[in-house]
């Protein structure tokens, strides 16, 4: 945000309300490893003031070395209608759309697990 005000506002309890909830959770339907490279659609559920809602985001092309066996940091972006997740204050000053851009990093298996984690 370009200034310390907006921010403020969006951390309040009118908007993300950061102090009952301050984590956004995003579960992605699985990906191919090849789709990192090349980006693309993304979907799954979106996780927000406790609301979860299915959501469809754009992954950047990421370049990943061996993401089998190295962190990886993969970017998507995409918008959301706040509206649906419990935010509806200042409707006649701000847009319900809001456009999130998130930045994940893929954490590679552990040995015996079948899945890598993101954080």
């Amino acid at each position: 945000m370009a200034h310390a005000r907006y921010t403020r506002w969006l951390l309040e309890p009118k908007f993300f309300d950061v102090r009952h909830y301050p984590r956004i959770h995003f579960v992605s339907v699985p990906v191919a490893l090849s789709g990192l490279a090349r980006g693309g659609p993304l979907h799954g559920d979106l996780t927000v003031r406790g609301v979860t809602r299915a959501v469809d985001f754009r992954m950047q092309p990421s370049h990943c070395a061996h993401p089998r066996t190295q962190t990886c940091t993969i970017r998507v972006v995409g918008g959301i209608q706040r509206s649906q997740f419990g935010m509806h204050a200042y409707r006649a000053l701000l847009s319900d759309r809001v456009q999130l851009g998130l930045t994940i990093v893929l954490v590679p298996a552990s040995p015996g697990s079948k899945e890598a984690t993101a954080h």
